[in-house]
């Protein structure tokens, strides 16, 4: 049963008017900035019917974790098992000559949702993990004896896809700092990322100084041993393969943790 929301149909209105609705989604096709706007009139529509389980709804790839109980769906014929769906517009904000004279957030809480706009807020609210760190700091082009450290092409790829693949965004430092071996900025990224993958060079020397515990040595035809006795893993670039490079990953993080 699908309700598009509207003046003759706000969700306040249609809860109280069904008591026997105990399971309601809502369907909230919109992108990452509307979401986070409208999250804070969500959380009002739950703590105001404490007895209803809510599920929201967004068909965006990649948000969910901003908002608690946000799930992707591709389409709104893909939510079963409700007792109701509310299909929220979520309009554009009303403009006059004189200006904007209502944000989207506050018409749709008095048309579609039925709360009076001195109760609700447009100020955007998340619900991420503050201490969440998805950055992992990547260098794999090394400026002396590249072939003797680096991988080629390939490797790269697969370095990058397997980061990748287990929810990390790689940041490589090559191409972060234009070229420029300036290393402030090379710092910076390292102590902001969660981890750090590296060739035998300059920066990874820097991020064992900073934290050892953090780093992914990458080995090819030179060792780390014949630099420094630091203790920090290892990886040997010769043996690439997808399973055995996320061991070492799953090793680090275990060690963090």
């Amino acid at each position: 049963h699908v309700i598009a929301t509207g003046w003759n149909s706000r969700i306040v209105d249609v809860l109280q008017k069904n008591p026997q609705y105990k399971k309601v989604a809502i369907h909230f096709f919109h992108g990452l900035g509307d979401i986070l706007i409208f999250n804070s009139t969500y959380k009002l529509l739950k703590k105001s019917f404490p007895s209803i389980e809510f599920q929201i709804f967004t068909n965006k790839k990649g948000i969910s974790k901003a908002v608690d109980g946000l799930i992707y769906s591709n389409t709104i014929e893909e939510i079963l098992g409700f007792d109701v769906i509310f299909s929220i517009s979520y309009h554009e904000p009303i403009v006059t000559s004189a200006g904007i004279i209502s944000t989207k957030l506050i018409q749709c809480s008095n048309s579609e949702i039925g709360f009076d706009e001195s109760i609700v807020t447009d100020v955007p609210v998340h619900d991420l993990d503050p201490n969440i760190n998805r950055l992992v700091a990547v260098h794999l082009d090394a400026q002396s004896s590249p072939h003797e450290t680096s991988p080629d092409q390939e490797i790269k790829n697969k370095i990058f896809t397997c980061l990748i693949s287990q929810g990390f965004y790689p940041i490589d430092l090559h191409l972060a700092v234009n070229a420029i071996p300036d290393v402030e900025v090379v710092f910076s990224l390292i102590q902001a990322c969660k981890f750090y993958v590296g060739v035998l060079s300059g920066p990874l020397v820097l991020a064992i100084a900073t934290s050892p515990e953090k780093v992914i040595c990458l080995e090819k035809n030179l060792e780390l041993s014949r630099y420094t006795s630091a203790d920090v893993l290892k990886y040997s670039i010769k043996d690439f393969n997808d399973d055995s490079f996320s061991k070492v990953i799953q090793k680090l993080l275990a060690n963090l943790n």
